[in-house]
């Protein structure tokens, strides 16, 4: 762990004041740079809270300036994938908190990153106060050069006002996020869809953009007025109605 989070603080830090793209993820571990402007590092089964707020404060400080690709990987972790240390049926997520996520994303939003081309965020967390605070650096207009945005969260305990403020943030991306092409979104569980889609309906996601929608919980229905009910259904009809005109596949 001592090494991850120091490599993190170094990073916050502006020992790397260059650095174009950064990339964490928990998984297989290896270290590959092709230039003295990219890192790659991953780390598996082990707390990674405190390198993530490192990382936070070095965006929210302006010592990443020149970052134009930013990658967290914070998947679960099942036991095939970590023979000797997991047991059979085991499946682990990397710590982190809710809180953590939307400290990284209210700083990402910040306007100290605007040369910041792609951002990629997968991680579990209890509730959506990381969506939460996500949607608010998405929706503050401080990311103007974001192209590519791939987003992959499952809110253990259900989902709430966050990801409808996810929704609303990217159903307003025509002014928010005006580089904006290809949009990722990969839910764990109908809840954060359904919330999801209950924000997102109420913008108008521009056509430019492509969305992709990958489900990796249940499968979702119309809903029948119910709030819980409102899911793919509801979602892919707001397409079809023009609501959202995106390119959805």
């Amino acid at each position: 762990m001592g090494g991850f989070k120091e490599f993190c603080r170094g990073v916050g830090r502006g020992k790397t004041p260059g650095l174009r793209l950064l990339s964490l993820s928990a998984g297989v571990c290896w270290y590959l740079p092709s230039t003295d402007r990219e890192l790659v590092i991953s780390v598996r089964n082990l707390p990674v809270e405190e390198g993530v707020l490192a990382v936070a404060e070095g965006v929210r400080e302006g010592r990443l300036e020149m970052l134009e690709g930013f990658e967290l990987e914070l998947p679960k972790i099942h036991c095939g994938d970590s023979p000797g240390i997991l047991s059979d049926g085991d499946i682990v997520c990397p710590t982190v908190s809710g809180e953590t996520i939307g400290r990284l994303g209210r700083d990402l939003g910040g306007g100290r990153v605007r040369r910041l081309r792609e951002l990629k965020l997968q991680w579990t967390e209890e509730g959506d106060g990381g969506v939460g605070g996500l949607a608010v650096g998405l929706g503050s207009g401080g990311l103007p050069s974001l192209e590519r945005l791939s987003l992959a969260v499952d809110c253990r305990g259900g989902a709430g006002n966050g990801c409808e403020a996810l929704g609303r943030a990217l159903g307003s991306s025509a002014d928010t996020l005006p580089s904006l092409r290809t949009l990722i979104l990969s839910c764990d569980g109908d809840s954060t869809l359904s919330r999801l889609s209950a924000g997102l309906v109420e913008g108008c996601v521009p056509c430019r953009i492509k969305v992709d929608l990958c489900l990796n919980g249940q499968e979702s229905g119309l809903g029948d007025g119910d709030r819980e009910g409102f899911g793919l259904g509801d979602l892919l009809l707001s397409f079809v109605r023009g609501k959202s005109p995106g390119c959805v596949s």
